[in-house]
């Protein structure tokens, strides 16, 4: 067994003796790889942890570059937490910490509007749009701005992720707060402040974004 901490969390040994199994066959077999999937229902920490290591052993194993897809993810899939602040804000937290890794596809599972355990962006009883959701389009919106520009929170419950455009005309900001109420304080004032929570469907609020006022489980 490779020497690694992923390796001795409980729920991960049978993950890695399969990953370490597999690519001893294909390497024996001189088989070929496009890509490796897997899924993860854990934490936003635990994912990241474990797509890190998949990038260290497929560098060691010879397939650096290997595209990976975390292709099966929700990290609040229990119906009590169908429509909270609490899902929302670990969908975003889910994507802004594995957009720091080199992960090339991440599909949360799953977006049907029916009576699921799983459903976790839509209402099953009107077919609207759940707070959760709206992490993504505001994940979007900074997608398609086209570049990422470096963030960097000194709170560890309180998370960021910034893009900008070519021209760096337009920039955008997500934060989500995982911790207790706070203030976020940022070196830029921003046109517009959108709130994502329970209550508030991505809504344009009105605030001084130098000193923002975050509540736990919100994404401003």
């Amino acid at each position: 067994m490779i020497s690694d901490p992923i390796c001795e969390t409980p729920q991960y040994v049978e993950f890695v003796r399969f990953f370490e199994g597999f690519f001893a066959y294909i390497k024996k077999e001189n088989a070929p790889i496009d890509f490796f999937s897997w899924h993860c229902y854990d934490s936003a920490d635990s994912a990241a942890a474990m797509q890190r290591y998949l990038e260290r052993r497929l560098a060691e194993l010879g397939y650096a570059g290997l595209e990976t897809q975390l292709n099966e993810w929700n990290n609040a899939p229990q119906l009590e937490h169908r429509g909270t602040s609490y899902a929302a804000a670990q969908a975003a937290n889910m994507m802004i910490k594995m957009q720091r890794t080199n992960i090339d596809i991440l599909c949360y599972y799953d977006a049907r509007i029916a009576a699921s355990m799983y459903g976790g962006l839509f209402n099953p009883m009107n077919h609207k749009p759940l707070c959760t959701y709206y992490a993504f389009k505001a994940f979007g919106e900074l997608y398609a701005l086209g570049n990422e520009v470096a963030c960097e929170s000194n709170d560890t419950k309180l998370l960021a992720l910034a893009a900008c455009d070519q021209e760096g005309d337009r920039q955008a900001l997500m934060v989500v707060n995982l911790g207790e109420d706070t203030a976020f304080t940022c070196d830029f004032a921003a046109e517009h402040v959108y709130l994502i929570d329970a209550e508030h469907m991505m809504e344009e609020v009105s605030c001084d974004p130098a000193v923002l006022p975050i509540a736990k489980n919100r994404i401003p």
